[in-house]
């Protein structure tokens, strides 16, 4: 139950069956709910986070009740494969999961930075290249959308821009900074 002290709606959650709680003070799980939902799986890499290639599912909260902010085992094809977490998810609503990445598919980040002041001005211009060099290991052609972060300017005397002559394929950032490119390797490319 949550009560209004949270600030949120008092609900009560009947555990799906009869169970006896220890009083030894150590953590237990007790089914709540289940529901089947249909789920869109994607892989996808945030190059600035970690250079890997995670696979992504995107369901919706199929049940009448929330999800509980917590910890979630994965289970794949009747196997655990790991563990993520999950925040508050309404019903109805949509959220994402981390499967974990694809050891087959790789993605290697170089940074270079150049700056410069010019004498009569004393106008500063700071040049990030990102160089993104991705690989496929499998024996079967691979695809997932790379996404890649610039700055956003907040600052009216700072301006912020992608060079569109040197950036292939090409990009345009979002509102967010965020440029992504959905890429096809082919296997062992």
């Amino acid at each position: 139950e949550t009560g209004d002290a949270e600030g949120g709606e008092t609900r009560e959650l009947d555990a799906a069956e009869r169970t006896t709680v220890k009083a030894d003070g150590r953590m237990r799980r007790i089914p709540v709910l289940t529901y089947d939902a249909d789920a869109e799986l994607d892989r996808l890499c945030c190059t600035e986070k970690a250079p890997l290639v995670h696979l992504r599912s995107r369901q919706v909260n199929a049940s009448q009740h929330p999800i509980l902010a917590g910890p979630v085992d994965l289970i794949s094809n009747g196997g655990y494969v790991g563990r993520t977490e999950v925040g508050f998810v309404a019903a109805g609503e949509r959220f994402a999961l981390g499967w974990g990445s694809q050891d087959g598919l790789r993605v290697r980040r170089e940074v270079h930075q150049d700056s410069e002041t010019a004498r009569i001005t004393g106008k500063q211009t700071r040049t990030t290249r990102v160089e993104l060099f991705l690989s496929n290991l499998g024996d079967e052609p691979a695809s997932f959308s790379l996404r890649e972060r610039i700055p956003v300017s907040e600052i009216d005397k700072v301006r912020v821009a992608v060079d569109r002559k040197k950036t292939h394929p090409a990009a345009t950032p979002d509102d967010d900074g965020i440029v992504t490119w959905d890429v096809e390797i082919p296997a062992h490319g």
